[in-house]
């Protein structure tokens, strides 16, 4: 899949979780989208092995959470790992989720990673999270998802002056 295509899909789970405010909203497409590029990051060697498994996911939720004390951008940033792997797991490759312990490449679908099925694939995961999040606030009235409703966005956060 390519790089504008995990930020897309990074951008959906951040438009679907984040509280409407501007400083949430931008903190959690910020963290979601850095966190989308990591995997990547392993492209010289190892491509989809060593930063496209469950123990890198946690490794890095957990650096970042020792060197920041910041839990949400620790999981904001392990969450868009977890939907770049998710989307190359669509590919042909796979990915090697259980690496170390394993070097087997797991897939879902034999997808190619440049296919406009993978285009179509993000645009509609954003899509569909916008109309989630417009009908979960219609049913609810709540502006965000429990799950991302409150805590610290990351950043400093200052009431309105109105």
């Amino acid at each position: 899949m390519r790089i504008r295509n995990h930020i897309i899909v990074a951008l959906g789970i951040a438009v679907l979780l984040a509280p409407l405010d501007p400083v949430h909203l931008a903190s959690t497409a910020l963290f979601t989208s850095i966190g989308a590029l990591i995997p990547d990051l392993d492209l010289g060697s190892g491509h989809r092995k060593y930063l496209h498994n469950v123990f890198a996911i946690v490794a890095v939720y957990l650096v970042v959470l020792l060197a920041t004390g910041l839990e949400r951008v620790a999981f904001l940033i392990a969450l868009g790992m977890l939907t770049h792997v998710a989307s190359d797991a669509l590919t042909r490759r796979g990915v090697a989720l259980l690496w170390p312990i394993s070097r087997k490449f797991y897939r879902v679908a034999g997808l190619r990673y440049d296919s406009r099925v993978f285009d179509a694939f993000s645009v509609a995961v954003l899509l569909l999270a916008v109309i989630a999040r417009i009908l979960y606030m219609g049913y609810t009235g709540a502006e965000s998802l429990p799950l991302l409703s409150s805590g610290d966005p990351g950043v400093v956060m200052r009431e309105p002056q109105i």
